[in-house]
């Protein structure tokens, strides 16, 4: 993966979107997948799923991407030293490569951790900025977003990645860079009260 020293400073410096209303929303939705519809059909947008998951006892950590409307279901696995946050990293990664090969479309990218923005220099970081840009700077009429949803609350595409991050796949070819948390009850995921500025 790429040093700091081969981005530009727009990968650098400028924030992801990320949208967190949302997700605070549907917390108390009697029905958050027709929320979640009426949103994307409001967008003009498809949606893409992404999840992270490491359990103990296992021998990788399980990395998911799941698109209904493109038919597209990612199951893969890392190495176990990953942590979940480097998982959710790898899914999003997976995400932006979706839109990347799609241009024709607006994105809404779901995510039930809140390791979407960081004004860090990790390079897994640097990473999903570059291809986020490289999507926008591209194709300046259509847009990606970030979505924070809760985990558990039934919503299909989330409990779809959910499913497929544990089914995950051994890619040895996969090179990962671990992204390093502080070991803290502050940065679990799927809690709207992190903060952004400081996870990853």
């Amino acid at each position: 993966m790429p040093n700091i020293y081969s981005y530009n400073y727009k990968s650098i410096s400028l924030p992801l979107p990320v949208n967190t209303v949302l997700g605070k929303t549907l917390k108390s939705a009697n029905e958050p997948n027709c929320v979640i519809n009426n949103y994307l059909k409001s967008k003009k947008a498809l949606a893409v799923y992404t999840d992270g998951s490491k359990s103990d006892g296992t021998k990788y950590t399980g990395v998911a991407c799941q698109c209904h409307d493109l038919n597209i279901n990612i199951s893969i696995a890392i190495d176990k030293t990953a942590s979940v946050y480097t998982a959710h990293c790898v899914a999003i990664f997976k995400a932006l490569d979706i839109a990347l090969e799609n241009f024709s479309y607006n994105y809404v990218i779901f995510s039930d951790s809140l390791s979407l923005q960081a004004t860090n220099l990790k390079t897994n970081i640097l990473e999903i900025k570059r291809k986020y840009n490289a999507y926008t700077s591209h194709n300046p009429d259509r847009f990606i977003q970030f979505i924070w949803v809760p985990s558990h609350m039934g919503i299909i595409g989330n409990e779809k990645a959910d499913e497929l991050a544990k089914l995950g796949k051994p890619l040895q070819s996969l090179s990962i860079t671990r992204v390093g948390i502080i070991d803290n009850a502050q940065y679990q995921c799927g809690n709207e009260n992190q903060d952004l500025n400081h996870i990853l």
